[in-house]
């Protein structure tokens, strides 16, 4: 089978953790049978061969990997299958801070990646070039500590420039090159785009995409747990409605 040029298979090994040779050819399998079904319209059951044209069109993509990861499970894993509890946060008594924190930690990063950027490079000289919002979406996925990596990286490469500039200027100094008096020019004011897309070459997420669905899972629940037990659909009346409210109030009274 062909692979598409979207497969990541750094990824998918990533995402295959636990996974003994056997998953990992059952997972193979699934991929193919996957990206095989979106075909079936092209190849004739109850022709003995299957056309040459039509087999070369089937490419196994990453969604089909997802598809196979989403149906398989790593034999080495199995006594400890990860379950999400039927427990809701108004079971758990107190402990705010905590709930709060778990909350910023798993989820922000997900829905607020460029707030994360903002956060950690706020004291930070950085280019207007620098896009955060094209950052932030091709950062989708990873995890707070993962940005402030990418962050932390790319200042150290705008150090190590500006450090090298100054090692160089001072040997050309020595080496009477350059008079001591000149003017210094800083020849990196900023963290620029190249030092990000150096830092990006080397990020890898620390969550993987089948966390990311686990977390979103428990967090639907969590979210219907609180509707049904809790009073999320409460809203105040419109003023309106409050005055109707009031008058049929009234007339109980005096009835």
């Amino acid at each position: 089978m062909k692979l598409a040029s979207d497969c990541d298979l750094k990824m998918i090994a990533k995402d295959t953790h636990g996974y003994v040779g056997a998953d990992l050819s059952q997972l193979c399998m699934e991929a193919a049978f996957q990206a095989i079904r979106e075909k079936m319209h092209l190849i004739d059951v109850d022709a003995d061969k299957v056309d040459a044209e039509v087999l070369n069109s089937i490419e196994i993509n990453q969604d089909h990997f997802r598809h196979a990861l989403a149906i398989t499970h790593p034999s080495a894993l199995r006594e400890n299958v990860v379950e999400v509890p039927n427990v809701s946060w108004e079971d758990v008594g107190g402990l705010e801070d905590v709930k709060r924190e778990l909350y910023e930690t798993v989820q922000y990063p997900v829905e607020h990646a460029d707030n994360i950027f903002k956060a950690n490079l706020r004291k930070s000289p950085v280019d207007p070039e620098v896009d955060l919002v094209q950052l932030a979406k091709a950062t989708e996925g990873f995890s707070g500590a993962d940005i402030t990596e990418i962050c932390q990286r790319a200042a150290k490469n705008a150090i190590r420039e500006s450090i090298n500039a100054d090692t160089e200027r001072k040997k050309r100094i020595d080496a009477g090159e350059l008079n001591e008096d000149s003017p210094f020019v800083d020849p990196v004011p900023f963290i620029r785009r190249d030092h990000f897309e150096e830092a990006m070459s080397r990020a890898r997420r620390s969550v993987s995409d089948k966390d990311i669905r686990q977390y979103e899972e428990f967090r639907a629940k969590m979210k219907a747990d609180s509707m049904t037990a809790g009073a999320g659909n409460f809203k105040f009346q419109s003023e309106n409605s409050e005055e109707e409210s009031k008058e049929i109030r009234d007339e109980d009274l005096y009835k």
